[in-house]
C-alpha cells in the first residue's frame, strides 16, 4: 500500500513538471539555491559575531587574571617566603599564561584586523617582562610594579577597545536628549547620568557647575575659596567635604554641599561664608545634604 501510495505522489510531480514549462521550473530551483544560500551566509556572519564578541570578554578575562597572577608572584618575593612558595606562584603564573596563549589562536582566527592581532600579540609580550620584573628572588620596588601593571593594563585597554569596535560593541553611550520631566535638570541627574564617578569619599572635592563661567574664571574661582576648606575634616567621621557651586550664571551661585554630617556641613558653610562677597557668591545656599 505504502509503494503504491508513493507511485502516486511521484506521479502526480511528474504530471506537474509536464504542465510547467522547464525555465519556469529551473527558475524556481534556483530561487530555492539562492537563498540557502543566502540563509547559510547569514547564519555564518552573526555566528562569527557572537563569537568575537565572546572573545572580547575573555580577553579581559584572561589577561586579567594573568596580571594578578604576577602580582600574587610579587606578593610572595616580598614576604620573603621561600623558594617553594616562590615556584608555586611562578608555576600558578604559567598555567593562567597558558590560557593567553591558547587564546591567540582564536584571535586569529576571528580577527582579521591588524590592529586586534598585533595589539594582542603585545599584550601576551608585556605581559612576560612585567612576570620577569618580578620573578627575582630580590623584591622590586612597589612603584616599578605599579607602572609595569599599568604599561600592561593600558595595552590590554586598547586592544579590547579596537576589538570591540570590529566586534559592533560600543563602549559609549550615544548622544541623545534624555527626558527626565517637566523640570529643570539638576545636579543629582547628571550625577545619575554620567559615566564619570562621583569623587571618592575619603578624599577633598570642590568644583563649580555655572552657565557661561569660563575655565580661566572657574579656576580662579576655586583657588579663592578652595584654601578656606582643603584642610577641614570632620573629627567624628574622618571625612573630608564634596563641595559643589551650581548655578544658571555668575549671579546666581549656589554652594551644594555632600558631606558626613549637618555638624560637618555647618563648619564648612561658616568656613566658605568669609569674603563671600569678593568671590561671586551671593546669600543663596541650599541646604547641605549628608552621605
Amino acid at each position: 500500500m505504502a509503494d503504491l501510495s508513493l507511485v502516486a505522489v511521484l506521479s502526480g510531480i511528474v504530471d506537474a513538471l509536464e504542465e510547467v514549462s522547464w525555465t519556469a521550473a529551473l527558475s524556481g530551483i534556483a530561487g530555492i539555491a539562492v537563498g540557502a544560500v543566502l540563509n547559510a551566509y547569514l547564519r555564518y556572519r552573526a555566528d562569527r559575531a557572537a563569537a568575537r564578541k565572546e572573545l572580547v570578554e575573555a580577553i579581559g578575562v584572561v589577561a586579567d587574571q594573568c596580571i594578578a597572577a604576577v602580582i600574587d608572584l610579587h606578593a610572595v618575593v616580598v614576604a620573603g617566603n621561600n623558594s617553594a612558595d616562590r615556584w608555586k606562584a611562578i608555576a600558578q603564573y604559567r598555567r593562567e599564561y597558558a590560557s593567553v596563549i591558547a587564546l591567540e589562536v582564536r584571535v586569529f582566527r576571528e580577527f582579521k584586523d591588524r590592529r586586534v592581532r598585533a595589539g594582542f600579540r603585545k599584550i601576551t609580550n608585556r605581559l612576560e617582562r612585567f612576570r620577569n620584573l618580578v620573578a627575582d628572588t630580590e623584591p622590586v620596588p612597589d612603584a616599578k610594579v605599579e607602572l609595569a601593571q599599568s604599561w600592561v593594563e593600558k595595552q590590554l585597554s586598547d586592544t579590547i577597545s579596537f576589538a570591540s569596535t570590529i566586534a559592533g560593541i560600543n563602549l559609549t553611550d550615544p548622544s541623545r536628549p534624555i527626558f527626565i520631566g517637566f523640570r529643570r535638570v539638576t545636579r543629582q541627574d547628571r550625577k545619575v547620568l554620567s559615566f564619570g564617578d562621583e569623587p571618592a569619599p575619603w578624599e577633598f572635592h570642590m568644583e563649580t557647575q555655572v552657565g557661561g563661567m569660563e575655565d580661566k574664571d572657574s579656576q580662579a574661582f576655586l583657588a579663592h575659596n578652595k584654601p578656606k576648606v582643603e584642610s577641614l575634616m570632620c573629627t567624628v567621621h574622618n571625612r573630608p567635604a564634596h563641595i559643589y557651586f551650581v548655578g544658571h550664571d555668575r549671579s546666581n551661585i549656589a554652594i551644594e554641599l555632600e558631606t558626613c554630617c549637618e555638624e560637618f556641613a555647618r563648619q564648612v558653610e561658616k568656613k566658605l561664608a568669609g569674603g563671600r562677597k569678593n568671590d561671586g557668591l551671593r546669600e543663596k545656599s541650599q541646604k547641605p545634604r549628608s552621605t
